[in-house]
């Protein structure tokens, strides 16, 4: 599944000077079919993606958006997320470049909540948002 999903993300190349997304999922969660579905949707709808991989730390994450300077940094959580996951996301968002967002995919049942995090629960909704953001 992965290789398809990568072979995939090949196929559809960006345009130079397309808005950049910085994908992963953050410390302690070490899946990655959510994101790299998510990271596909984004560079379907014409971002230029930068994947990092699993299991980062929040600091390397902030290091990353301050280098790369993308629109969004997207994360995935397959898990419900512990308290302090969640403080360390809303420590994040604050961290991040003035105009970069932070969006993180979420299980349905998952309560964290942050007006600093926009957070999805479905692709369908990531779909429409990144949609919205490319106009």
């Amino acid at each position: 599944m992965r290789n398809v999903l990568l072979t995939y993300q090949h196929l559809h190349p960006t345009d130079r000077g397309a808005p950049r997304v910085i994908t992963g999922t953050p410390e302690g969660h070490r899946h990655e079919f959510g994101i790299m579905i998510g990271a596909l949707l984004a560079q379907l709808r014409g971002f230029e993606v930068i994947y990092l991989g699993v299991d980062l730390p929040s600091d390397e994450l902030v290091w990353a958006a301050r280098r790369a300077q993308p629109s969004l940094v997207l994360l995935a959580v397959a898990i419900t997320l512990r308290p302090e996951e969640g403080e360390r996301l809303e420590a994040m968002a604050k961290q991040l470049p003035d105009k970069t967002e932070l969006w993180v995919g979420l299980p349905p049942t998952d309560t964290f909540a942050s007006p600093h995090v926009r957070r999805f629960t479905a692709f369908e909704q990531l779909e429409m948002a990144l949609t919205e953001r490319r106009g």
